[in-house]
């Protein structure tokens, strides 16, 4: 029987502009409390993929599969959550007619109809489930009718996300080189049309990009994290600087932010680094300084969670972490924030949710471990 059955099998079964500003609701005032535990994956005699964190790697619609994408041999390991153990590994083309390109792989995602998207800086491949063609495309500023980039602008495909079906691609245009966001692309994948929605509400990051000039006289632009999320027909946008999130809705072509007010953590990140001319240094002391991960929606618990941090120590040799669990409804309004009794030593972020509990990975040793928070909400 091909190796490719169980994949192909399994997967086939799965305009105006506002402001808000929200904080814990009084209104129902309530409490949260927690469980914390740590499992560790079964790889057999097998080695998985860990050197990029898990960066590229998704969860099967029932839950119960994990993907995770290992460039450097051309394999996807396929994980069973249920029994916690590898199943096997399938291995991918890079060339010829099935292959998703020599590039780095620096997104991928799992679709709906059980298809495999493969994403790089500039083009972004679909497979089908037993791993053959099904789309390629390439994002080039002549690749699209519609709306035109701005000159030296272009749309990286690794922030993006597809639709559930993948007829649709959103993501940021940017001036990459300089790390300035432009705005929103929306891409119909079937008709190559391009909207763009110019965003102007992500302007802060620029005064936050920290560069390294070296000898040579090259340089590096260090900026922060940008999230950009499907909910329903609406697009949610975040950054890991700021307590704000940008909301885009599709159909009214309406853009608007909802700001918010932590107990705990500031909320937007200061910058201090950016004075500092050790370029070592510099990169401490901004990761001392508050850092927001994107929300992640629980259909279970119908809620959005998001963990943050921000050290309170002066000093970048030695931080002293707080974390954060923040809890939001389905309007995006805060429920609650949570300072969490844990000494982590890791930047937590969770990579998905499975039977209401927060899985974020940890590197157990050279294995492949979650973490698992699972929250409860209460009246108070």
């Amino acid at each position: 029987m091909s190796k490719y059955f169980f994949l192909f099998c399994f997967l086939l079964t799965l305009g105006c502009s506002t402001k808000e500003n929200s904080n814990d609701s009084g209104k129902n005032p309530v409490k949260l409390s927690y469980e914390i535990d740590t499992v560790q994956i079964d790889s057999g005699d097998e080695f998985l993929f860990l050197k990029y964190d898990l960066l590229d790697s998704d969860l099967s619609k029932d839950g119960k599969l994990f993907l995770n994408v290992d460039q450097l041999s051309n394999q996807i390991e396929i994980i069973d959550l249920e029994n916690q153990r590898l199943i096997e590994k399938i291995p991918f083309e890079r060339e010829g007619p099935n292959g998703v390109g020599p590039e780095h792989i620096s997104n991928f995602q799992l679709l709906e109809n059980g298809n495999l998207c493969f994403s790089n800086i500039h083009k972004l491949t679909i497979l089908t489930p037993e791993l053959k063609m099904a789309s390629s495309q390439y994002f080039y500023p002549e690749s699209f009718e519609g709306d035109s980039l701005p000159e030296k602008a272009e749309i990286p495909t690794f922030y993006g996300q597809l639709n559930s079906d993948g007829s649709k691609f959103v993501g940021f245009y940017d001036l990459f080189w300089e790390n300035e966001i432009l705005g929103i692309a929306i891409i119909d994948l079937k008709t190559d049309h391009l909207d763009l929605i110019p965003n102007d509400k992500l302007d802060y990051l620029k005064e936050l990009i920290y560069t390294t000039v070296f000898e040579n006289g090259s340089k590096i632009t260090t900026g922060d994290a940008k999230y950009i999320d499907y909910f329903g027909n609406k697009l949610i946008i975040s950054t890991s600087a700021k307590n704000e999130l940008v909301i885009y809705d599709m159909e009214k072509d309406s853009l608007w932010t909802k700001s918010y007010q932590s107990k705990f953590t500031s909320d937007l990140k200061k910058g201090s680094y950016k004075t500092e001319s050790n370029s070592d240094l510099a990169l401490k002391i901004k990761d001392q300084e508050v850092y927001f991960n994107h929300l992640v929606y629980d259909t279970e618990s119908e809620l959005f969670w998001r963990y943050s941090r921000e050290s309170k120590s002066n000093n970048p040799e030695f931080p002293d972490f707080i974390y954060v669990l923040t809890a939001f409804d389905k309007e995006l309004n805060q429920i609650h924030e949570e300072k969490l009794d844990v000494d982590w030593t890791h930047k937590p972020s969770i990579k998905f949710i499975k039977d209401g509990m927060l899985y974020t990975y940890i590197n157990l040793e050279d294995e492949l471990g979650f973490l698992r928070l699972k929250p409860k909400l209460e009246n108070d």
